[in-house]
């Protein structure tokens, strides 16, 4: 698979991605298309489409044009400077609690990894899994190698849900 980033892409192949990709958390598609911002939610304040361009990466053809046939993208969001401080925060923000709960070496319960656009979250004790049985609804699509795949905008409520209730995570 070849990606190009969207401010690599012909002009008609941006403005293809720019239509197709209506929860993006843009400026403009906010101006354009607010309930579909809306409904995507976000904890990372809105950047620019050219900004959003330049920091997604999108699958393409061997001739280097956008490929029609992909219904998916990867956003860097740790290449705004202002996103890679909320989403440092929110990761460092899981180590702390982590950290202060250990009066030894407690073991880990929860691991939460930041994987730019999306959080993937392993629940490694029996605790944390029949924590996440019980009080997280996740669809089958969401997991993937024992771990699952949460937005950034969720991971805050979902780590103080787990700490309040008495889980060590990392």
């Amino acid at each position: 698979m070849r990606t190009l980033r969207g401010n690599e892409l012909n002009a008609a192949d941006r403005a293809h991605v720019l239509q197709m990709f209506i929860y993006r958390q843009t400026v403009e598609n906010n101006e354009r298309n607010p309930a579909a911002v809306k409904h995507a939610g976000g904890s990372l304040p809105l950047i620019t489409d050219e900004q959003w361009l330049a920091i997604t990466d999108f699958e393409v053809t061997k001739a280097g044009r956008l490929d029609k046939r992909a219904d998916s993208c990867t956003t860097h969001h740790h290449e705004i400077p202002e996103h890679k401080q909320i989403l440092d925060a929110w990761s460092k923000q899981g180590q702390a609690v982590a950290d202060t709960k250990k009066p030894g070496k407690q073991a880990v319960d929860v691991e939460v990894s930041n994987q730019g656009s999306i959080v993937m979250i392993r629940p490694v004790s029996k605790a944390a899994k029949d924590w996440v049985d019980e009080k997280v609804q996740l669809e089958g699509w969401q997991w993937m190698g024992g771990a699952f795949a949460c937005e950034p905008r969720m991971v805050e409520n979902l780590v103080d849900g787990m700490t309040g209730d008495g889980l060590v995570v990392a």
